[in-house]
């Protein structure tokens, strides 16, 4: 089934941008148009203003599955969507308002149609990629989407604390006490980790 969200977005991180633990634009100071990069913005050499990201998850792990790359998870709700009258107008960093991030929402029918007029294969790969971009000049904050192998590894480490502390209660001669999972996850220090849970 789709997962689909009207406050979140998802985006396939670029490894530079999982060292640094933040999303950053190829190009913060590039002044391309929403156009040029719908159609060249998945190509490596490429660079724009522009942070691409999908509003479904299904297709950001089909991407992410190609690269090996995490997936963030965005709330957008705060931030401010933006129609360009022209749509050969680029959206600058420039021209924000300090601490601001702006979102195109290419899953709009007419505001992809406006942005991407009759070219069909803009048209296509916006709609089918289910496309939002973003335009920021302040730290956008995301979670990580928690993948198979993070809830196996939070599994065995609450195996691992449970079974410590029943051998230390026998040891010492008390009644074992269970901690609940969320406990469980502060003992074993993972309450810094920003993950999502599905």
């Amino acid at each position: 089934m789709e997962s689909c969200s009207e406050y979140f977005v998802y985006r396939v991180l670029r490894s530079e941008e999982m060292a640094q633990n933040k999303i950053i634009a190829k190009d913060p100071d590039g002044k391309k148009t929403v156009r040029a990069h719908i159609m060249n913005g998945s190509r490596g050499w490429y660079k724009s203003q522009y942070v691409s990201c999908t509003r479904s998850l299904d297709v950001a792990q089909k991407y992410a599955k190609k690269t090996g790359s995490r997936i963030a998870k965005i709330n957008i709700s705060n931030f401010l969507m933006y129609w360009p009258e022209d749509p050969d107008e680029a959206l600058l960093q420039k021209d924000l308002q300090p601490n601001t991030t702006k979102f195109i929402d290419l899953t709009d029918d007419e505001l992809r149609k406006h942005i991407c007029r009759e070219a069909c294969t803009c048209n296509n790969f916006a709609r089918s990629s289910k496309e939002v971009l973003l335009v920021s000049n302040t730290t956008i904050p995301f979670e990580y989407v928690l993948e198979p192998n993070d809830i196996i590894g939070i599994a065995i480490n609450v195996v691992v604390v449970l079974i410590y502390i029943i051998i230390f209660s026998l040891i010492v001669g008390h009644t074992p006490i269970i901690p609940n999972s969320s406990n469980a996850l502060l003992m074993m220090g993972c309450t810094h980790a920003p993950f999502t849970y599905f």
